[in-house]
C-alpha cells in the first residue's frame, strides 16, 4: 500500500536546524555568569538547553515521517486541553514574580500558555482550511474562530501575561487576514477591544509605569519599571554594527537580569552587532 510522505521544505528545515545549533552558543554566553553565581557551574543552563535541543532534533525527524493531514483531527482536542490547562493554572498554578503562569509537578514545570499558543495556531490552520469559503461571513466563519482566539488570549492576560496574550491575539488576527477574513471584521474587532484594553492597562500600577516609562514620562521616567528594557537598549548600543564579539557581552554581567531569557536578543545584538541581529532575523 502506497503511503504519502510529507513534502520537506529544505530551506525552512535548514534554517530551523541552524538556529537550534546557534542557540547553544547564545544560551551559554547569556547564562554563564548567572548560572555560575546561582549553581556554581557556568554550564548549568547550557546542559538543560542542550538536552532540549537533542529532543527537538529527534521530534523533528519523527514527525516528518507522519502525514500532516493526520494531525487535523487532533487540533481541536489539543486546543480544548490547552484551555483547560490555562484554567487550572489560574486556580492552582504557582506564583512567580507576581504572575501565575506555571504548573509544577515535583521537579517538572509546565507553562500552559506556550502549549496553548501552538495549539491555537494549529487549530486556526485547520479552521481556515475548512472554512476558507465561509471565513468572510461574520456569523458562521469569523465569530466562531474569534471565540477560540478570544478565550485563549483572555486566559493568558488574566495570569497576568500581557506580552504573551497580546502576541497570541495579534498572530491570530494576522492568520485570519492571510486566510481572507474581511479587513472590516478585523478592524471592528480591534475597535471594540480598545476600551477594555485601556481599562486593563490602567488596572495595574506597574503596567502604567511601564507604559509611561517607555515613552519617557511619568514619575518613574523609565526607572525600575523599565529597568530591563533600558538595559536591553544599552546592550544594542554597546554592540553597534559589528558587535563586541562572542562571549564579550557586558550586559550579561547581571546588568540585564533576563539576558538568557526574554532579553536574549539584546545580548545577541551586543555580541554580534546589528549584522548578527539581521542574520538571525533572516533565518
Amino acid at each position: 500500500m502506497r503511503t504519502e510522505r510529507n513534502h520537506i521544505d529544505l530551506a525552512t528545515l535548514i534554517a530551523v536546524l541552524v538556529l537550534m545549533v546557534l542557540s547553544l552558543g547564545v544560551v551559554y554566553s547569556a547564562s554563564s555568569t548567572w548560572a555560575l553565581l546561582k549553581s556554581g557551574s557556568s554550564e548549568k543552563l547550557l546542559g538543560s538547553h542542550a538536552l532540549k535541543v537533542l529532543l527537538s532534533f529527534a521530534m523533528i525527524f519523527v514527525f516528518m515521517q507522519i502525514d500532516y493531514r493526520k494531525y487535523r483531527k487532533l487540533t481541536k482536542p489539543a486546543l480544548i486541553g490547552a484551555v483547560l490547562l490555562l484554567l487550572v493554572t489560574l486556580a492552582l498554578g504557582g506564583e512567580v514574580k507576581g504572575a501565575t503562569r506555571w504548573l509544577r509537578f515535583g521537579g517538572f514545570g509546565l507553562q500552559p500558555s506556550e502549549f496553548a499558543k501552538y495549539a491555537l495556531i494549529f487549530h486556526l490552520c485547520f479552521l481556515l482550511a475548512e472554512k476558507r469559503d465561509r471565513i468572510g461571513d461574520f456569523k458562521t466563519g469569523f465569530m466562531p474562530t474569534m471565540i477560540w482566539i478570544g478565550s485563549v488570549s483572555l486566559l493568558v492576560l488574566l495570569q497576568p501575561n500581557f506580552s504573551n496574550g497580546a502576541m497570541i491575539f495579534v498572530i491570530s488576527l494576522i492568520m485570519l487576514f492571510v486566510g481572507r477574513a474581511k479587513p472590516s471584521h478585523i478592524g471592528l474587532t480591534f475597535a471594540a477591544l480598545v476600551p477594555p484594553l485601556i481599562i486593563y492597562m490602567m488596572s495595574a500600577e506597574y503596567r502604567m509605569k511601564r507604559i509611561l516609562g517607555f515613552f519617557g514620562s511619568g514619575s518613574d521616567n523609565g526607572g525600575h519599571a523599565n529597568y530591563q528594557l533600558w538595559q536591553g537598549i544599552i546592550g544594542f548600543g554597546n554592540g553597534g554594527i559589528f558587535g563586541l564579539g562572542p562571549g564579550q557581552s557586558q550586559q550579561r554581567e547581571l546588568f540585564l537580569p533576563e539576558s538568557y531569557g526574554d532579553f536574549v536578543f539584546s545580548m545577541v545584538g551586543e555580541e554580534d552587532g546589528l549584522i548578527g541581529n539581521i542574520v538571525l532575523l533572516a533565518l
